[in-house]
Parts: structure tokens; C-alpha cells; sequence
């Protein structure tokens, strides 16, 4: 059982966990660091499920600088260090607890999913709003809405970013009022890649071998050094 389960040094794992938290919410970063370390090696998974749940719970994307994505890119980092078998892992560690120690807080996320769960669980039910009936909708499409509407309706956004400047607006919304929506040489996109996620298609391959049959190759290390 989880509540039976000890740490390195003989703590409760559950006591780790929450100590570890309640020092990143309060910002006590060489608490918080202690307590990680204290995770590792045995619950260093755990340890990290821990954190980026934290970043969600306590953070939130809100905060400038995106802690989550941060915190799921040291986690990569950890474990590839780990793997290689260098102690720079533990920098990840320490980096991560300094990042969430010192950014600004907000729990407005759970908070949100408990409102809105509050609502579910006494019954409510949302009705489709006007604005989201648009071309894209069978309703919409029976309403007569198209792209005019798409454009000044369905595509609103709030609240807009006013400092970012947007030169491509009047482009798209020219397009949109002589009712183009699509563009043809786009269209490979929405194709399924024939080889697989992972895998190689034939122009990746071409590549290859000419990068492999190119003079210009990098020089080998120890060519350079023979050159001197």
C-alpha cells in the first residue's frame, strides 16, 4: 500500500510527496530540493509525475514562461543524463525545483475544475451557444451561415492580443469574403504519411544518400589531427 511505502532514508513516501509540495507552493526551494532527492533513485518516476503535476495544480500554464512544457522537457533531460550515467541529472533536479520555487503561483486551475464540476454534479447541462452554429455545423449550414459569418462570428477571439501586430488579417479576411477557404497546394497535409509516423519517406531517403555520396563530407577527427 502506498501509505506503507518508505523512502532511502525511512520516510513515509506519502509524508516526501507532501512535504515536497506544500515547499514548492511556499516557495522553500532548498526544502523542496531536499525532498526530491530524497525520491531518488527508487521513486525518481514518481518524483517527476509529482512535479508536473505540481506545475498544473499550483502554476498553471498562465504563468509566464509555460512551467508545465518546462518541467516535462527537464524531465526528458533527467532521464537521458541518467542513461548516460552522469550526475548532471541532478542539476535537472535542482533546475526544475528553482524554476517552480520562484515563479508565481496560481491554483486558478483546479480551482476552474472544481466550479465547473460542481455545476456537472448538481445536474447542469450547457446549451449550444449561437456563436458556435456556424458553417462548420449542420444547424449552421441550414441557418445559411458561411465564410462572412465564420469570419466576423465564428473565428472571434478574446481577449486578442493587441501588441502583436498582424499583417495577415486583411489578406485572410479578403480571402475569406470572395469564399476561398481552401488552399490546393496545401492539401498534402490532410494526406496520411504512407510510411508510418516514424518512418522514412522516399525524398528523406534521397537525402540520405546524397548526403552520404557528397564530397563535402564533415572531415574525419583524426584526419584534422594528422593534418596538424
Amino acid at each position: 500500500m502506498y501509505y506503507l511505502l518508505k523512502t532511502k532514508n525511512g520516510y513515509a513516501l506519502n509524508e516526501v510527496v507532501s512535504a515536497l509540495q506544500k515547499s514548492i507552493r511556499r516557495g522553500k526551494e532548498e526544502d523542496a530540493l531536499f525532498w526530491a532527492i530524497e525520491m531518488c533513485p527508487k521513486y525518481e518516476e514518481y518524483l517527476w509525475k509529482r512535479l508536473l503535476i505540481i506545475a498544473y495544480e499550483d502554476i498553471s500554464p498562465l504563468v509566464p514562461g509555460d512551467i508545465p512544457a518546462n518541467v516535462s522537457r527537464m524531465r526528458e533531460d533527467y532521464f537521458s543524463f541518467r542513461q548516460a550515467g552522469t550526475d548532471a541529472a541532478l542539476l535537472v533536479i535542482s533546475s526544475a525545483v528553482l524554476l517552480m520555487c520562484r515563479s508565481r503561483k496560481s491554483r486558478i486551475a483546479e480551482h476552474l475544475l472544481f466550479a465547473v464540476g460542481m455545476k456537472i454534479e448538481d445536474g447542469y447541462r450547457a446549451e449550444v451557444p449561437d456563436y458556435a452554429l456556424d458553417m462548420h455545423t449542420g444547424r449552421g449550414k441550414k441557418m445559411g451561415r458561411d465564410l462572412t459569418h465564420f469570419a466576423e462570428i465564428g473565428a472571434l477571439v478574446d481577449p486578442e492580443a493587441e501588441e502583436i501586430e498582424n499583417p495577415y488579417k486583411k489578406i485572410y479576411d479578403d480571402m475569406l469574403k470572395e469564399g476561398k477557404c481552401k488552399i490546393e497546394s496545401f492539401r498534402w497535409a490532410k494526406e496520411k504519411r504512407k510510411n508510418g509516423k516514424n518512418k522514412k519517406n522516399n525524398g528523406e531517403i534521397e537525402v540520405e544518400k546524397e548526403l552520404c555520396n557528397n564530397d563535402i563530407d564533415t572531415p574525419n577527427p583524426i584526419e584534422l589531427l594528422e593534418r596538424g
